[in-house]
């Protein structure tokens, strides 16, 4: 996968009922601790947020035409065919979730869902669901290479953009100093990388 483009970035995409429906959808269920690796543990040092997962088929008629369309015009081309659980991600004070990448070290095996069998997490993609007045931190980074200053994604704070990046590129989101910040994220999958 060769391209002139590390993400794709859609700003103030998404109007605010919707991402204040997103929440509202989300808000009040039940979440956990967000897990970290293969081995989906829990290491604070590392991760510290709340999550939950689901499937409505409402959210992700918004969200993946961004998928789609950011593959096409980033010129990635990546062979996706399933996409994962919707994760709503909430960051209250102080928590973040440090350096990493998205993409496993190896494919789905067998004792995960049929779709998921023998392939991997290709594309991401993140909604910022919070008016950004409503929170202080928060930020979101990108690592391109290892001596490469990160780079910080100041548009991506915006209340309804939306960023797309292939699943391997290091990524962090600073730790939350006031309020709580809100997000969605999803991982697009497919056949390993040729």
């Amino acid at each position: 996968m060769l391209s002139k483009y590390s993400y794709w970035l859609y700003e103030s995409v998404l109007d605010k009922k919707i991402c204040n429906k997103i929440i509202a959808h989300f808000k009040g269920l039940k979440t956990f601790k967000g897990k970290v690796g293969k081995s989906n543990e829990l290491d604070k040092g590392l991760r510290d947020s709340d999550v939950l997962f689901s499937n409505e088929k409402e959210i992700y008629d918004i969200i993946l035409p961004f998928v789609f369309d950011a593959n096409k015009k980033a010129d990635w081309n990546a062979d996706i065919n399933w996409h994962e659980s919707m994760q709503f991600t909430i960051y209250k004070k102080n928590q973040h979730y440090d350096w990493h990448a998205d993409n496993l070290e190896r494919a789905y095996d067998e004792d995960h869902h049929p779709n998921y069998r023998g392939k991997i997490r290709k594309l991401s993609l993140g909604v910022s669901l919070t008016d950004p007045k409503k929170y202080e931190g928060g930020e979101f980074y990108f690592k391109f290479g290892i001596e490469k200053m990160p780079t910080k994604i100041s548009a991506f704070k915006k209340q309804g953009s939306v960023i797309v990046f292939p699943s391997f590129v290091y990524h962090k989101v600073t730790p939350a100093t006031k309020g709580t910040r809100y997000s969605l994220i999803n991982w697009s999958l497919g056949a390993p990388w040729r």
